[in-house]
């Protein structure tokens, strides 16, 4: 059973590195608060939002099949996953080293934001959370408001329709 999950994961991220090749496919290390943290962007131009996901768990990071659930986004949007502290590739990295508490976790991720708007010259960014990542960036967006575009904005920029 161990080596079908371990196949199946490891076909996964082959497929999602390989699967229509976005203009920004990028997966690096950035120094965030100290210690090396794994981030994965893929879009079709850096001129588009971006848009930051923040994983579920806290230890589920899911860039590694990005591919599959936000490839329709990425005509629209810069999408950035990055493992948080203790989770996927940052914690191969750095090992359990460093606290992972909110206050930890929230300040990892507005220095992410601060990358993301230098890096792709954007006022205000996305957040999307997926289960324990809603409640980092509910809390994220209602500290840092005029660092995130609002949902009615968001629409406008994506072309949804109500």
């Amino acid at each position: 059973m161990a080596v079908i999950i371990v196949f199946t994961l490891m076909a996964m991220r082959l497929i999602n590195g390989i699967s229509r090749r976005a203009s920004i496919q990028e997966a690096s290390y950035i120094d965030v608060n100290g210690i090396k943290q794994f981030i994965r962007i893929r879009g079709d131009d850096g001129t588009n939002p971006v848009m930051i996901f923040i994983h579920g768990g806290p230890a589920s990071p899911m860039g590694y099949v990005s591919s599959f659930f936000q490839k329709e986004l990425e005509s629209k949007l810069t999408i950035i996953n990055y493992d948080q502290r203790v989770s996927g590739r940052t914690y191969y990295a750095n090992g359990c080293t460093s606290d992972a508490d909110i206050e930890t976790l929230l300040a990892d991720l507005d220095s992410i934001v601060d990358y993301a708007r230098t890096r792709f010259a954007q006022d205000k960014v996305m957040i999307t959370g997926h289960s324990w990542g809603t409640v980092l960036g509910s809390i994220y967006v209602q500290r840092h408001p005029e660092k995130v575009i609002t949902p009615s904005v968001r629409r406008a920029h994506i072309g949804i329709m109500r």
